[in-house]
């Protein structure tokens, strides 16, 4: 027969808990709300609606150094969790990573995931967030972008599958 998935939700922010406590009829999605009007709206929100990141888990997060990965690392090693994040420095930057380093729950390795991915140890989940992110990095860097959104992911996805870990990706 079918396999059975527990499902539960998966949020990154003591905000989900009042959210969720809101009647489901005024809970509105990205789609269902147009413009994303806050910066915090990911962090706040985020809700793939299977897995539950639990206390101390141990995550890689591609693209770390990125916007987005840089503000979602901070966020999760916040939280308790240890963060091994893998970025090429591509369009992201060290700075970024400032003030991870002394927690003693990051971990970071420059490498280009379009590559080929290797972390030493366990993983409870693997969170692919690295892409060039504007259109002005798309017609920079054409090749690697389109490398990244496959082999990156194909590579993400091996390490997660190899690891038994929890996957999640972002669009590019």
């Amino acid at each position: 027969g079918p396999s059975k998935v527990k499902k539960t939700r998966f949020s990154l922010s003591r905000d989900w808990e009042k959210l969720d406590e809101r009647p489901k009829s005024k809970v509105q999605s990205p789609k269902s709300t147009g413009r994303i009007k806050s910066r915090n709206f990911f962090l706040s929100t985020l809700d793939i609606g299977h897995w539950t990141l639990d206390s101390f888990m141990r995550i890689l997060l591609t693209g770390c150094a990125g916007f987005i990965g840089s503000h979602l690392t901070r966020h999760l090693v916040n939280k308790g969790h240890d963060v091994v994040g893998i970025d090429n420095l591509l369009t992201g930057a060290l700075p970024n990573l400032k003030g991870l380093y002394e927690t003693g729950r990051f971990q970071y390795i420059q490498a280009n995931v379009s590559d080929y991915i290797h972390v030493s140890g366990s993983l409870d989940a693997v969170l692919h967030f690295a892409s060039p992110a504007s259109p002005a990095d798309y017609m920079k860097y054409p090749i690697p972008t389109l490398k990244v959104g496959s082999m990156g992911t194909h590579n993400a996805l091996g390490v997660a599958k190899a690891k038994k870990a929890i996957f999640m990706t972002a669009s590019n």
